[in-house]
């Protein structure tokens, strides 16, 4: 008897604990399965004006994403398409794969060169092949068709070239693992002010810049932006992160002696 009331103690406690440090997203689901984070990173790694800062792009949102999974108890689930992978094709297939639920989160980001399309706003990818597919063909064709907690999706594009000067002297930092923290993060990934969003780096006819060594401008400006807005408890809102996004970006460039604009779009969809 003493060994069986310890195995239903163990039990109880391994339950309690697989549950007490996950955070669920969607307040009406009915499982204890905490969700997972997929993280779908579309990057141009083989052309030489732009692919070192590319791979710098998809190293720093895979580490900063891996943070907000881990502090929301999220599985962290990252796929990278690039080189042979850098298609529409792989894409769609891609996405249309994913086994999204409402406890889970999707981010997708495009870093790479883009061009004019149909859209006044959204430029097109500028993909292997040649194959022409928007930004806003990705959000309305696929991605809004997700089940989801809440969808990100985020656009460097066009990206110009090989453009290299002093900015970013700091690292990223990652703000301490607090309870308000994860609220903020809860706040953000849960779906509670928006359930898919996209900003996009830069409006047509407007080009996005990327530095060879550091990345893009605007992924940093973006990950800056969501760090100290984390650290000073003020990540509460997309339109906050949106606009300390526009902020950090400018201050990148300002910081680099480029005079340039780089405007972003910011909306639902």
């Amino acid at each position: 008897m003493p060994h069986r009331l310890q195995l239903i103690f163990i039990a109880l406690f391994c339950l309690y604990s697989c549950t007490s440090e996950s955070i669920s997203l969607n307040s009406q689901s009915t499982t204890t399965d905490p969700g997972r984070l997929f993280l779908v990173l579309i990057g141009n790694t083989t052309e030489r004006s732009i692919r070192d800062g590319v791979k710098k792009d998809i190293n720093k949102l895979k580490a900063h994403f891996s943070f907000v999974a881990e502090v929301l108890g999220l599985s962290f689930n990252p796929l990278i398409l690039s080189g042979k992978d850098f298609s529409k094709s792989s894409i769609i297939r891609t996405v249309n794969n994913l086994p999204t639920t409402s406890n889970d989160v999707l981010i997708v980001v495009y870093s790479g060169h883009g061009k004019e399309g149909e859209d006044a706003i959204y430029p097109d990818m500028k993909l292997s092949y040649g194959e022409p597919f928007s930004l806003k063909g990705l959000q309305n064709d696929y991605l809004a068709k997700k089940t989801t907690a809440f969808t990100l999706l985020l656009g460097n594009c066009c990206a110009g070239g090989d453009i290299n000067n002093n900015f970013l002297k700091t690292s990223p930092f990652f703000p301490e693992h607090t309870p308000a923290l994860a609220e903020q993060l809860k706040l953000l990934y849960g779906g509670t002010y928006y359930k898919r969003l996209a900003i996009i780096s830069a409006k047509v006819p407007h080009i996005a810049f990327t530095h060879r060594d550091k990345g893009s401008y605007f992924v940093n400006g973006f990950i800056r932006a969501m760090h100290k807005n984390l650290e000073k408890e003020t990540a509460r809102s997309w339109n906050k992160i949106y606009q300390s996004t526009k902020n950090e970006t400018d201050k990148l460039l300002r910081e680099g002696n480029l005079d340039l604009i780089q405007p972003m779009y910011f909306g639902k969809f």
